[in-house]
């Protein structure tokens, strides 16, 4: 099926349970919306992976943020996602 990345992004922040300290760690930027072919409860479920491991980082550290955006380069959509915390 396809859906709407951005909406996806959008819907995968909105149901991780973030606490309310936790939602300005969180920023998009350049987000190109582009209809995607997959299965978008796996994007969601990635994401959600991501963003867990990112917290946990930046709650270690005590520093940092996650940056969400995409490009489209080649014909291809590319979702990006960065986390400023101390890390591998």
């Amino acid at each position: 099926s396809t859906f709407s990345l951005k909406e996806s992004i959008y819907k995968a922040i909105d149901q991780y349970p973030l606490r309310y300290d936790q939602k300005n760690l969180i920023s998009i930027r350049n987000l190109i919306d582009g209809f995607i072919i997959g299965d978008e409860k796996i994007l969601i479920h990635v994401l959600h992976n991501l963003i867990k491991n990112a917290l946990q980082a930046i709650q270690a550290g005590d520093k940092g943020k996650i940056f969400i955006w995409s490009e489209i380069k080649e014909g291809r959509m590319l979702l990006f996602f960065e986390d400023t915390a101390t890390g591998i």
